[in-house]
């Protein structure tokens, strides 16, 4: 009852909240008023000058490293996108063609296969490009 009354009394304009209402408030609350302070970023150990060029150095190599491999499982999906189209089409025209007894099962199948190897592959082109542009 308490929290329907604030809410009608927001609603006709009056402040009628009890002493200390303001430091109940929850931290999503505050981040909503003016003037509260900003969230700080996360320290990245990129800032640090503390390193040496040994350490930079190896930072960086495992850094190639890593987007390397995620380069590799990328085009890993690129072909099997390509496999499952490939795989869609071909049950599609072989039910088309009377190679295959015909369901509608199959049809939908067949259909799932093929928009969901071109929706796999194509994302995964780009997920490659962004990778190898990041590499360079």
């Amino acid at each position: 009852m308490a929290d329907a009354a604030g809410i009608g009394a927001v609603a006709r304009g009056d402040d009628r909240r009890p002493p200390g209402a303001d430091a109940r408030l929850t931290a999503f609350e505050k981040s909503f008023q003016f003037g509260a302070p900003t969230a700080k970023p996360p320290e990245s150990p990129m800032f640090e000058a503390d390193l040496t060029p040994a350490e930079q150095i190896e930072r960086l190599e495992a850094q190639i490293d890593e987007l390397r491999e995620a380069i590799r499982r990328s085009r890993r999906l690129v072909v099997a996108g390509r496999l499952c189209a490939f795989a869609g089409a071909a049950l599609l025209a072989a039910l088309i063609l009377g190679m295959a007894f015909f369901s509608p099962i199959r049809m939908i199948v067949g259909i799932s296969l093929g928009l969901g190897g071109l929706v796999l592959m194509g994302s995964s082109v780009g997920s490659t490009k962004q990778f190898e542009l990041s590499l360079k």
